[in-house]
């Protein structure tokens, strides 16, 4: 089974979005009517970056990378610097 971990950026907030998938179009289409959880109030969403991993074992390694704060400087690299959480 192939998987897409995707990241998506707020337009609203400028924050991101990790998330996992077998169907990108599918899960693109539940973020932009706000079905999926995390995003509702911060759409509309843009898709920023993108990678197929093959199982779920990566997608979960590949997550904790973007979270991690190597990952959130790749991240800063390719789109501009993220908004700072709030009490930090």
């Amino acid at each position: 089974m192939k998987y897409i971990v995707y990241i998506l950026k707020s337009e609203r907030d400028g924050g991101i979005y990790i998330g996992h998938t077998e169907d990108l179009s599918l899960a693109m289409a539940e973020h932009e009517a706000g079905a999926k959880r995390g995003t509702k109030y911060r759409l509309p969403m843009q898709l920023v970056h993108k990678e197929s991993v093959k199982s779920f074992k990566q997608v979960k390694m590949k997550e904790q990378y973007w979270l991690s704060r190597e990952g959130v400087k790749e991240i800063e690299t390719m789109i501009g610097p993220l908004p700072k959480k709030k009490g930090k």
